[in-house]
């Protein structure tokens, strides 16, 4: 895909979701959560077939907007398989959440 191309699918996704709007900011202008978004973005758009997040508590800080970050993803509508890795006593952050969630010890 070409640099073009990747830039029009990134901006189509955002749209999806109400945040074209941080399509053009710099990192240190983006919240915690836009980051997390761009990165998983920029993981659909690689040819692997799942999506693996590992710790999302340690590039959000913390899990009290995870569900609504799940939503969105799911909301951008690639058919790839979401797969969070995480610790088991953050657990509760995901009830209800249509993913699979991974318990790391």
């Amino acid at each position: 895909m070409s640099l073009s191309e990747a830039n029009n699918l990134a901006l189509h996704m955002l749209r999806k979701i109400d945040l074209e709007k941080i399509a053009n900011r710099h990192v240190n202008s983006c919240s915690e959560e836009d980051i997390f978004l761009v990165m998983y973005l920029r993981a659909v758009m690689s040819q692997e077939k799942n999506v693996i997040l590992k710790l999302p508590s340690e590039i959000l800080g913390n899990l009290f907007r995870i569900k609504k970050l799940i939503q969105n993803m799911i909301d951008i509508g690639i058919n790839k398989k979401i797969i969070i890795l995480d610790l088991v006593s953050n657990e509760n952050y995901y009830e209800g959440c249509e993913c699979n969630i991974e318990r790391l010890n």
